[in-house]
């Protein structure tokens, strides 16, 4: 019987053992939240047009980036499954090959590049969107290779350098971020292309210290990193569970995306609302990606040291850690709303888009809400493997999305806040019935022998 593997020196189920694995990763989430928000302030200040056209492209980069991503954080709780079975050495191998698919993930992403060319025509975002999404996609394999590293080391619990490497490159994102937008010196302004370029430069930082640590010493001995040769063998499992995963979250951004072209092809307000809460959504994300990753790793350990039992105390704790959090987002935009507005807004901008953007501060508390749910969900899916579920969800998720902005379009011109309210309750629905189909294998009993896996 293989010896079980604690993730932190305290008792496995309490909350301390929670805040310990979760709060690494939330300030690396938190890190990274603050590079987005750099970005977008920059942005916004340069002018309004270039934060709308960035703000919209990012999400139709992250139809691109979103299932690959899945894909390889499929390997996460194999990882940590690994981890918590004592075997170690299996790790290293399996990385391997998500680093390979990384970089065959961009030759995809070049194939289906001109669909984006139709989605993006006759709008007023469409010159400058194709530029940025032209200069992000160039490097694509960085993103997924950022993925696949950072999944390394937040499985095998080594989250404090995904927390140092993530503050160092973000500090040269916002310096190059305000020198290749704005100019300096001999450097002329860049716009959307110096926001694309301090990316790129910062990702591929980040890339470099995650992989330098990954073939220390340390690790090749420990998880075996020196071990590398290609094996269809060691990927299939992880390709078998991600690929059907990432096309039902692909269904998912997919109907999104068409939900929200109406906002883009109609311009104006409810372009402005668009890129505005995409923003803050985005913001949202990065916390809840760190908190999702948290309770994966939490959940994958209990399932490979054959723990079951304590699902129920990482629900409960999640719970508690993410009811804080949706009670300080919420403190924040409505006691602050105004300083929230005025940093994306040019101060000449009419009364009517003032108090659109204000119209959507309440279906943003509930988007966070309804997202917080989801993503503890989503966690816990994730370490079960019960991807089924997953499929009806996201299936849920992609018809309502679509259908409910389509329908409303059809017969009148709903407030641009409508759509923001359609996303939180489409979100809350979608979760709730995953919650119940999952219910009885995240409270299992004390006697349970086995780990639950599909």
């Amino acid at each position: 019987m293989n010896a079980q593997v604690n993730l932190t020196k305290h008792l496995p189920g309490t909350f301390k053992e929670f805040i310990s694995v979760t709060a690494p990763i939330i300030l690396s989430a938190l890190s990274v939240m603050m590079l987005g928000f750099c970005d977008s302030v920059f942005l916004a200040k340069y002018s309004t047009n270039a934060w709308e056209t960035v703000t919209t492209s990012q999400s139709v980069f992250y139809f691109f980036q979103l299932p690959i991503g899945l894909i390889i954080l499929m390997s996460h709780p194999f990882i940590s499954g690994f981890l918590g079975a004592n075997q170690q050495k299996k790790i290293g191998p399996l990385v391997w090959q998500m680093i390979y698919f990384s970089f065959f993930s961009t030759l995809i992403v070049w194939l289906f590049f001109p669909l984006v060319k139709q989605y993006l025509w006759h709008t007023e975002i469409q010159e400058g969107a194709l530029e940025y999404l032209g200069f992000m996609t160039s490097l694509f394999f960085l993103f997924p290779l950022g993925t696949a590293l950072a999944s390394f080391h937040l499985g095998c619990y080594n989250q404090k350098i995904i927390l140092r490497t993530t503050i160092i490159t973000q500090l040269l994102n916002i310096v190059l971020d305000y020198i290749l937008i704005f100019g300096m010196g001999k450097i002329p302004s860049y716009g959307i292309k110096g926001a694309a370029a301090a990316t790129l430069i910062s990702q591929a930082i980040f890339c470099a210290i995650l992989f330098t640590s990954f073939l220390s010493k340390q690790s090749r001995e420990k998880y075996h990193t020196g071990y590398h040769p290609i094996k269809f063998s060691l990927i299939w499992p992880v390709l078998k569970k991600g690929i059907l995963r990432s096309s039902f979250s692909l269904l998912s951004l997919g109907g999104w995306l068409m939900g929200s072209r109406f906002l883009i092809t109609a311009g104006g307000d409810y372009l402005l609302v668009l890129a505005f809460s995409t923003t803050v959504i985005n913001i949202i994300y990065c916390f809840l990606d760190g908190l999702s990753s948290a309770t994966v790793t939490i959940a994958s350990n209990i399932i490979g040291s054959n723990r079951l039992y304590l699902h129920k105390n990482l629900l409960k704790n999640a719970l508690i850690f993410g009811t804080a959090f949706v009670v300080f987002f919420s403190s924040i935009m409505v006691l602050f709303q105004d300083a929230v507005i005025s940093l994306y807004i040019e101060q000449n901008l009419i009364t009517s888009s003032v108090e659109a953007l204000k119209a959507t501060i309440f279906p943003l508390i509930l988007v966070c809400a309804a997202s917080t749910f989801a993503k503890l969900v989503d966690g816990i899916l994730l370490a079960l493997k019960r991807l089924w579920v997953f499929a009806i969800s996201c299936s849920v998720y992609s018809v309502l999305i679509y259908a409910i902005p389509l329908t409303a379009f059809q017969f009148f011109s709903p407030p641009p806040s409508l759509i923001v309210f359609t996303v939180a309750f489409v979100k809350a629905f979608a979760a709730l019935i995953t919650f119940l189909m999952i219910r009885k294998d995240i409270f299992v009993s004390n006697t349970a022998q086995q780990p639950v896996l599909s």
